[in-house]
């Protein structure tokens, strides 16, 4: 018997999903009425420069608009940019699923959102959407939003990986909006403030992550 093939993005694989794939055997759920906040991640993410997006909102939502992507993605509906990739997902509920003290919750974070952008990094056509990216920054903490910082800093603004950042609207406002690392989203960013609905999409984590283009729909 022929041995299986190793995968090339084992992390990836263990704490996360292959959407585009998924999408291609017909097992994402959609969300109708977010046609438009598709195409508005579309744009972001077929830009030359400042091509990273932030979708926020209720998880229903953020996978909704993402399960868009990976299908038109899947059937060609995407600029040249965005074709021939693979839409992959980093979710720290895989990631913590048999953490059981908090400094194993912590180190099993630092090492996987670590070996995923390496993974990203040597395997090209990979779109990374890291799901509840307000984990990463340590709900508040500094020296664990630093180590995330140093993380993607670099990979991100040389252009080596692309990616999608989803988190609600409380970890928008209170870790995601006030980190250092996406200057700007403090000053110009939307405060959504109860009674408001439907993602918040934003360019971030880009060559001049300052720069933010803000859009909400009510």
């Amino acid at each position: 018997m022929r041995a299986s093939r190793a995968s090339a993005t084992p992390v990836l694989d263990l704490c996360g999903r292959d959407l585009t794939h998924l999408a291609s055997r017909n097992q994402l759920d959609f969300l109708s009425g977010r046609d438009s906040d598709v195409t508005r991640v579309v744009e972001i993410l077929s830009q030359q420069n400042r091509n990273c997006a932030l979708i926020v909102g209720d998880p229903t939502i953020r996978q909704g608009v993402l399960a868009g992507l990976a299908w038109r993605m899947y059937v060609d509906l995407v600029p040249t940019a965005l074709a021939n990739r693979h839409l992959k997902t980093l979710e720290p509920k895989a990631i913590l699923r048999n953490a059981k003290a908090r400094g194993d919750f912590r180190s099993r974070l630092e090492h996987s959102l670590h070996e995923t952008i390496e993974e990203v990094m040597s395997v090209r056509g990979t779109l990374l959407a890291i799901d509840d990216i307000h984990v990463f920054f340590g709900g508040g903490d500094r020296e664990w939003a630093g180590l995330t910082t140093s993380v993607l800093n670099d990979p991100i603004t040389t252009g080596q990986i692309q990616c999608i950042g989803c988190t609600t609207v409380e970890g928008y406002e209170r870790y995601v909006g006030r980190s250092p690392f996406l200057g700007g989203a403090k000053n110009q960013g939307t405060s959504l403030g109860p009674g408001r609905s439907g993602p918040l999409i934003a360019r971030v984590f880009c060559h001049a992550y300052g720069d933010w283009n803000v859009r909400h729909r009510r």
